[in-house]
């Protein structure tokens, strides 16, 4: 990784990483890096230990690289999950085995005596050291909501100036005992605003930089495509992004020495921070016939039971009596009719069920987001001479 790093600071006619300067440069999985220790926030993402608190689509910016759609119908989310009350939140956290939330948007702040509200539940929920952290373009304080926000326990505020006449209220933001910061895009042709916000960090004593690697989603491509920006063939990322952060990089180290620059790539968010975040989750939420995944999916045995003449019930105890499987590893669903099992116990059995019941069922090894929603990511059809080696050990 270092290697890739310093030939694109080579082709750029960049400093080495070495010539750079920085006494603890990181080069992090998934592409990304950061000049010295990572922001709080930003450790807890890459664990998979933050949940990530949608208070609402609102925003009176209207960025153009926006990854929002602004059109979508106010709901609110911790995650994935839709929530109903502000206990769903504090559920949904104990499911990740959470060390921290993240409040977005949109911007929190239009919605600001809900993101109070919901700051004040979290901590009366969890230790004081449980962290929190606020995203807001800066555009829309009034009266002492930056003092409100401190009180309720807020612990990092990261902010997202739209130009240089907002940078006022990052200034304000420092009077208060949190750790305060910037998060833009890379940018580009636009390098130039992120060094003059890295200089005016390093003016007020703010504490990092984040760039965040330009992606194209459903909501901003064609304001992208517009621009003239292209994706990577691979993945959603603009071209060039990653070669604008390490210019940033290079001309931030002399005018913000003391700021963490920290570049996150899209790779980052979607293959680690969200894998990881699943992980967590399928490891609390998997049911006794679900095992959860390297990849922090759900994997189980499933058969199809409409075409039987036994009902689910039967079907346990037939399975208990001619497979001698515990009762409580065997779930069911009446309405689909289907049974579930543990994927290596379908397995070992479904060649003897497919001999005995071949007219009447179907079998498959299925994976699925362990999420509320049922997003199933992959199903394999049973027998599986294949798939039995696999699970029984007998590759050769």
């Amino acid at each position: 990784m270092r290697n890739d790093i310093e030939k694109k600071l080579s082709l750029l006619n960049l400093p080495s990483i070495d010539e750079l300067g920085y006494n603890n440069y990181q080069l992090l999985e998934g592409g990304g890096w950061t000049t010295n220790e990572l922001p709080l926030g930003c450790q807890q993402c890459r664990r998979g230990s933050k949940g990530v608190l949608f208070i609402g689509p609102a925003c009176g910016v209207n960025c153009y690289y926006c990854t929002i759609d602004r059109k979508e119908v106010h709901v609110s989310k911790i995650n994935e999950r839709t929530i109903t009350s502000l206990d769903d939140i504090i559920s949904e956290l104990i499911a990740i085995d959470a060390e921290g939330v993240s409040l977005t948007g949109g911007d929190p702040i239009i919605y600001f005596e809900d993101t109070l509200k919901a700051i004040k539940h979290v901590k009366n929920n969890f230790s004081e050291k449980f962290h929190i952290h606020l995203y807001t373009s800066g555009t829309f304080f009034k009266n002492n909501q930056l003092a409100k926000l401190a009180d309720a326990g807020l612990d990092e505020i990261r902010f997202h100036p739209p130009d240089a006449s907002w940078f006022s209220t990052i200034k304000e933001a420092k009077d208060f005992s949190w750790s305060v910061g910037a998060e833009i895009p890379a940018i580009p042709g636009n390098e130039s605003f992120a060094i003059e916000l890295a200089s005016f960090l390093q003016k007020i004593e703010g504490d990092f930089l984040n760039l965040n690697e330009l992606e194209f989603t459903n909501s901003n491509a064609n304001a992208l495509l517009d621009r003239g920006f292209i994706s990577h063939e691979d993945n959603e990322a603009v071209i060039g992004s990653s070669d604008a952060a390490l210019k940033i990089l290079a001309d931030g180290a002399k005018v913000a020495p003391d700021v963490i620059l920290h570049f996150c790539t899209s790779v980052t968010k979607d293959r680690i921070q969200l894998r990881e975040r699943y992980k967590r989750r399928a490891k609390n939420v998997a049911s006794p016939y679900e095992t959860p995944t390297e990849e922090g999916l759900l994997s189980f045995g499933q058969i199809d039971i409409d075409q039987s003449d036994l009902s689910t019930e039967e079907w346990v105890d037939y399975l208990m009596d001619n497979f001698d499987i515990p009762q409580e590893m065997i779930g069911f669903d009446r309405k689909s009719k289907q049974i579930f099992l543990p994927d290596y116990m379908l397995v070992a059995i479904a060649s003897d069920l497919d001999e005995e019941m071949r007219e009447s069922i179907s079998m498959s090894l299925v994976e699925k987001y362990p999420i509320d929603e049922q997003i199933i990511t992959r199903v394999d059809p049973l027998p599986d001479k294949e798939l039995e080696k696999i699970f029984l050990g007998e590759e050769e």
